[in-house]
């Protein structure tokens, strides 16, 4: 046991307490990194890296970015993954046939047999 400020603390207090400290000081150093000086120096220091505006991000409405390439949502067709789609999200899953059977039954289900 170590003596700190009249208490006695056992290993796991004292790593608890040193895990404690680490986080108070990376909670100081993200919320001085929030502020809105910080945040306006990094972007001024990254503009001319930006080569792209926003509104190039995203812009094809009907594609689908998934694990195993883009979805065009109009016809169904895959196509490769292609960085100048600029599509910025991803879907957690890619479309198959696995469970297709079930996925129908369901729509049936839903929309009582009226395709």
């Amino acid at each position: 046991m170590q003596k700190g400020a009249n208490y006695l603390y056992t290993p796991a207090q004292q790593a608890a307490l040193e895990q404690y400290k680490y986080v108070s000081e990376y909670e100081k150093f993200v919320t001085e990194r929030r502020k809105c000086s910080n945040i306006e120096a990094v972007l001024k220091c990254v503009k001319p890296y930006i080569t792209i505006t926003p509104d190039k991000l995203d812009a094809e409405p009907f594609q689908l970015n998934t694990p195993n390439g883009t979805v065009d949502l109009r016809n169904g067709t895959m196509m490769a993954h292609n960085p100048d789609d600029l599509i910025t999200k991803i879907t957690a899953v890619s479309p198959g046939n696995v469970n297709l059977q079930i996925w129908l039954d369901a729509l049936d289900t839903f929309f009582s047999c009226n395709q």
